[in-house]
């Protein structure tokens, strides 16, 4: 699979998205680049609310397209993208939580949004490794027999716990018969 592609993909996808319904609720659906929105946020143009939104995930992609061969340049590109991209979840929390306040529920576009950025962020990072993720078999098998180990002894000490907890309910339920005994005794006495 190369990580690059779906770099590049959802990078675009993350652009399309202010062709998408940003924030929707109360009979109405706010596109993130109108002049509406520009206007309520105090934005001079649609343009600079634009580049001030979309701006990271256009140098982004732009990025992403220059093929670079020296492996300290492409680091040091994955580590602008993956900063590019934190930048773009900043802003977009703080439009949207802005819009929300008004209107009520994060729309399709906006969720499309978030997942595009945090998408980069984790290519990025594997990318930034040389060769990608090698995960061998043998060590998914390790994984997974201590993950069974934990989950046999976690179940173990959820059984003792409950054994427990039963019997000292039991003891409770037997101290309280005999006292209601003792005193049903007294009384007839």
């Amino acid at each position: 699979m190369k990580y690059k592609n779906i770099l590049i993909g959802t990078t675009i996808l993350g652009l399309v998205t202010f062709l998408l319904p940003v924030v929707t609720g109360r009979d109405m659906s706010v596109a993130p680049i109108s002049r509406e929105v520009a206007s309520y946020l105090r934005v001079p143009s649609s343009l600079i609310l634009f580049i001030l939104w979309y701006g990271a995930f256009s140098i982004a992609l732009i990025l992403s397209l220059v093929n670079i061969k020296s492996i300290i340049f492409s680091r040091i590109r994955f580590v602008i993208i993956i900063l590019l991209n934190i930048y773009a979840i900043a802003v977009h929390l703080a439009i949207t939580s802005e819009l929300i306040g008004r209107t009520g529920a994060l729309g399709f576009g906006g969720i499309i949004y978030y997942l595009s950025a945090v998408a980069n962020i984790f290519v990025c990072i594997l990318l930034f490794k040389e060769g990608g993720i090698n995960i061998k078999k043998e060590d998914l098998m390790n994984i997974a027999q201590k993950g069974v180990t934990v989950g046999k002894t976690a179940a173990n000490v959820a059984t003792t716990v409950a054994k427990t907890a039963v019997s000292e309910v039991k003891k409770e339920i037997d101290s309280h018969k005999s006292n209601s005994d003792e005193s049903q005794q007294s009384e007839e006495n």
